[in-house]
């Protein structure tokens, strides 16, 4: 608390709070990021001061253990910084909530209200003043305007009353999305092919014209039970804003359930959102994978990130085929497309396959970044990923870490991804790359890829001759863009003290500034020795200043004593700017160990 914060607050201990309130009120000055716990939400809502300074420059809210108990805090503060401030982030993790507090978290999320009746009746009748207040045209000439509600900006958060529980099962889920128009001014972007009409002379038609996917016909429609205004108990109303950005870290096993019914109601309605992240969570639901499939098809989403979840079996399949119909590149219309910038399901609980294979018709611009980092992919699956893969001109980075794919698995994803030369990063830890075969597509594939960089092999079974051969070498010297190496966890040995050599030694600087080579089970005194042999080269080669930016020998044979870790960091002092020489740990148990490979 005494350090100041460069673009965040954090607040650690509740007691904090009133001992460093002049402090905290400094920090909350240009507090872009607010991380706290929902204990001590209601503190910042009794302090004016910190939480106006906060509606001023707070655009990521981060809220860790949100329970029933301090539910009402959490609440006000969250509802505040949304629609009186400038957040656009929320991030929840260890989430307790009861069926209706997490509902209505998430209506304020994204910005909406259901009404009850007592509301409903109360617009009606606001309305029908409206109509009566109306006057036409005198026939003197004057002009009678339609007299308007004031939008009151300060209005008491803590008489609000979301009654859910009274109404929640009366909400209808039509397959219509509402008002998008202040969701594209959010974006500030633009589609070629998305249909905008003219509201330049209208009042406002944002309630009833569908704008949100161009192959559904506009419908005029409306439910009585959405609204995106709140009327408070002093008169006034608030137009609701929903955050850009949601992510659910982890949710109590008693509310997983709940959770995902809640967003089945509430995603269709959720025009502001583009950025979408679950974590542990039961998406198994078919309408779920509708409602997110939809926003796909509509190119609303820009990240989408569901790990460590439960997925429908036909997830996976959709969503690519909903790339290759909706993320397609015309040869006869200007039509342009921005991709999904992330594409995320790792440890995903089931397999992913595929019952239906369909070839894609031509290119698409797809996803840049894609991860299935820990998760089983069957054949079926697979063969449908490699036609996407081809087919894909957006892909940039792409992780399959920890899929346990085959040698001829492996082999038929290098030889396509050979020919896709703007790839940048290649995750393939995990997998088996040790035959002939597939140790030379490797080859190619990094000499036809000069953005390639990173490049990630741990716990590949590398083979020592081939990552001590001179055609591996010359690749990784020789390449123009890689910058980061990792081949942990391989058991190489020697074999990576003669890698670090080549690479600390080259007469000509080359590009690698990353290698990680822990876990290689190398001696210590192997590693010391190589350091000394590189200092005395490049020192007679009137070579001087650091060669890498990180090194890693962490997890290698290294004496547990002091002295000689401190050893290492004396020897390769000069060498690198940051080193990573961690010990192993062998009284921890062994799944942590094994975490720690």
């Amino acid at each position: 608390m005494n350090r100041p914060w460069p673009s965040d607050a954090v607040v650690k201990d509740p007691k904090d709070l009133t001992l460093h309130n002049q402090d905290l009120m400094k920090y909350s000055n240009y507090a872009e990021t607010l991380t706290i716990i929902g204990t001590q939400c209601s503190w910042i809502c009794g302090n004016d001061n910190i939480l106006n300074a906060l509606k001023l420059v707070t655009k990521i809210v981060q809220i860790q253990a949100v329970n029933d108990k301090y539910y009402d805090s959490i609440k006000h503060l969250l509802h505040t910084l949304i629609n009186q401030g400038k957040v656009t982030h929320a991030v929840f993790s260890m989430v307790k909530l009861n069926r209706d507090n997490l509902s209505d978290l998430m209506q304020i999320c994204a910005g909406i209200h259901y009404e009850n009746h007592n509301e409903i009746a109360e617009k009606t009748r606001r309305r029908n003043e409206q109509i009566e207040n109306a006057t036409f045209d005198s026939f003197d000439g004057s002009e009678h305007e339609l007299r308007k509600d004031q939008q009151s900006t300060s209005y008491n958060i803590p008489n609000i009353k979301f009654d859910t529980k009274e109404t929640a099962q009366k909400v209808n889920k039509p397959d219509y999305y509402p008002e998008l128009d202040q969701y594209y001014e959010d974006l500030d972007i633009g589609f070629d092919n998305t249909y905008k009409p003219d509201t330049s002379n209208e009042i406002d038609t944002s309630n009833e014209i569908d704008l949100f996917d161009e192959a559904v016909t506009p419908i005029p429609s409306k439910n009585p039970s959405i609204s995106r205004e709140f009327y408070c108990p002093d008169g006034s109303y608030v137009c609701l804003k929903g955050v850009k950005a949601f992510a659910m870290l982890n949710t109590n096993s008693h509310c997983k359930e709940d959770f995902g019914n809640v967003l089945i109601e509430v995603l269709p309605h959720w025009t502001s959102l583009t950025k979408f992240a679950i974590f542990d969570t039961d998406a198994e639901s078919e309408d779920m994978v509708n409602h997110i499939v939809k926003k796909l098809e509509g190119h609303q989403l820009t990240h989408l990130v569901i790990d460590d979840a439960n997925l429908h079996q036909t997830f996976f399949e959709r969503l690519l085929h909903t790339f290759r119909t909706h993320y397609r590149i015309s040869q006869t219309k200007n039509i342009s497309h921005r991709p999904l910038e992330l594409l995320d399901f790792q440890a995903c609980l089931k397999s992913l396959s595929a019952d239906d294979f369909v070839p894609f018709e031509g290119p698409i611009c797809g996803v840049q970044r894609l991860d299935l980092s820990m998760t089983t992919i069957l054949d079926s699956g697979f063969s449908l990923l490699l036609e996407h893969l081809k087919h894909d001109t957006a892909l940039k980075h792409l992780k399959l870490n920890g899929c346990f794919l085959r040698e001829d698995q492996v082999l038929k994803l290098l030889s396509i991804l050979s020919e896709k030369c703007q790839l940048e990063t290649l995750g393939l830890s995990g997998n088996k790359v040790r035959e002939d075969e597939v140790e030379s597509e490797l080859i190619k594939f990094m000499a036809n890829n000069k953005r390639l960089q990173t490049l990630i092999l741990n716990y590949s079974r590398l083979r020592c001759q081939f990552v001590d051969s001179d055609i591996f070498l010359e690749t990784v010297l020789t390449h123009p863009c890689l910058r980061d190496l990792s081949i942990k966890n391989n058991h190489l040995k020697e074999t990576v003290c003669r890698l670090l050599k080549r690479v600390c030694c080259a007469q000509n600087p080359c590009s690698l500034r990353s290698l990680n080579i822990g876990y290689n089970w190398v001696k210590g005194a192997e590693l010391v020795e190589t350091a000394q042999e590189i200092i005395a080269f490049r020192k007679s080669h009137q070579m001087f200043g650091p060669v890498l930016d990180f090194l890693c020998l962490s997890g290698n044979r290294l004496h547990l004593s002091d002295s000689s870790q401190s050893r290492l960091w004396n020897v390769f002092d000069g060498l690198v700017k940051d080193l990573e020489v961690d010990r192993i740990d062998y009284n921890r148990p062994f799944d942590e160990h094994l975490a720690q490979m």
